[in-house]
């Protein structure tokens, strides 16, 4: 069987220049615009099981009184997009026939939430994640600091549910999911710990 990569997009999100482009000078006028870009999870289908990048947003992110906080919405206002509630993770899903239960691995790139919201729809997979990153946002969550690129209605979740955690620990340079997926240890950066994939939509040569 074959491998299949779905590029699911998962709507638009906002914020401003200086959030997104860490070199603006001190003053720049332009720090303020508000920049739009993409929101997606990649799926991997294949003989070796199915495989999930990032989760996007929860649902209920950006409802009154919803997951995220008022000044949270403000900062960084997510939208479905022109396909309305199909952009949600759960719904994108559903059109390939799936549900969460199918999925084998949730890899995450970190846990901002506009990568992590929709984790706990997950609890029969393995979830994917750099140890950093992971006791980063539980300590901001148990600190209750102000909202940043974490919401506390977010992590509250991904703490609170009896999730099948694998960790990536600071030594591990490149970890093999499958014979043509590499998980990709990044380390600090954007966030306390990042990974990425390497995949092989075919098998290599031998």
């Amino acid at each position: 069987m074959r491998n299949r990569l779905f590029v699911l997009d998962l709507g638009r999100m906002r914020m401003a220049r200086r959030s997104f482009f860490g070199d603006l000078a001190d003053g720049d006028p332009s720090a303020a615009e508000m920049v739009t870009f993409p929101i997606s999870a990649y799926l991997i289908d294949g003989a070796e099981g199915r495989i999930l990048f990032d989760a996007g947003c929860h649902p209920d992110a950006m409802q009154p009184g919803g997951r995220w906080s008022e000044a949270f919405q403000s900062q960084f206002p997510w939208e479905p997009g022109p396909d309305g509630e199909a952009c949600h993770l759960p719904n994108r899903l559903e059109q390939l026939g799936l549900g969460p239960d199918d999925i084998d691995h949730v890899v995450l790139s970190h846990m901002h939430s506009d990568h992590a919201g929709c984790v706990e729809f997950f609890q029969q997979s393995q979830v994917i994640v750099h140890r950093a990153e992971f006791d980063f946002a539980r300590a901001f969550c148990e600190r209750r600091d102000p909202d940043s690129s974490y919401a506390w209605g977010d992590a509250e979740q991904w703490l609170g549910q009896d999730m099948n955690w694998r960790f990536v620990e600071d030594h591990e340079k490149e970890l093999s999911l499958t014979d043509r997926i590499t998980l990709l240890n990044w380390g600090a950066g954007h966030a306390a710990g990042m990974l990425a994939w390497r995949c092989r939509l075919t098998r290599p040569e031998m």
